[in-house]
């Protein structure tokens, strides 16, 4: 009976050994089956993939910022851009130096005009208007009665034309000898100088 008892408790302990054995490959075997570890790599995979596209997003959003900058100072420094800029310049100191010059004009204007209008009062053909004439002879003015001999022809300047003469006779008035002698010299000096006024 002792033996069979021990026999039976070998056994029973053999066997439970047995079991968990058996237990233990079952459960590695479970945890190695191909669909788990399908579903493992599976998993792995996707995370992979997700990491790998937000990856390549950020490269890519990266990238195009980088490209847009660099786009903008391509832009920046671009022919068109500074002949643009150069252009606006250049109109506005056109436009600047348009009205700078009006005013100035105006105000040079403003001036002579008076001063035109003075010279203009006293000068030759103002004085041909009040009914005087100049008399040339040979070319050159006459200031006194002696520079025409009695039958030389002359030429008197009047305001609206010439008119060709010839001098009769010449009858120099006393009272005027010196304010003739002079403007005879006078006339004589500034025939260098004044005959182009009068042409």
């Amino acid at each position: 009976d002792d033996l069979e008892a021990r026999l039976e408790g070998v056994g029973a302990a053999d066997l439970a050994r047995r079991a968990a054995g058996l237990g233990t490959l079952a459960a590695r075997l479970d945890a190695h089956r191909p669909d788990r570890a399908l579903g493992v790599a599976g998993r792995r995979l996707d995370g992979l993939d997700g990491a790998l596209r937000a990856g390549a997003r950020r490269d890519l959003d990266a990238r195009a910022t980088r490209l847009d900058r660099l786009g903008r100072r391509l832009h920046a420094r671009s022919p068109e851009a500074s002949l643009a800029s150069g252009a606006a310049r250049l109109e506005r100191a056109r436009l600047r130096l348009g009205i700078a010059g009006g005013t100035l004009v105006s105000r040079r204007a403003a001036r002579l005009d008076p001063l035109a209008r003075s010279l203009d009062a006293v000068g030759p053909m103002a004085v041909l208007r009040r009914g005087y004439a100049v008399l040339e002879s040979g070319g050159r003015v006459v200031g006194s009665v002696a520079g025409l001999a009695p039958g030389s022809e002359f030429v008197a300047r009047l305001a609206d034309g010439r008119v060709r003469a010839r001098a009769l006779e010449a009858n120099p008035d006393p009272r005027a000898d010196g304010a003739a002698n002079g403007t005879a010299s006078g006339a004589a000096d500034a025939n260098e100088t004044s005959e182009d006024t009068w042409s």
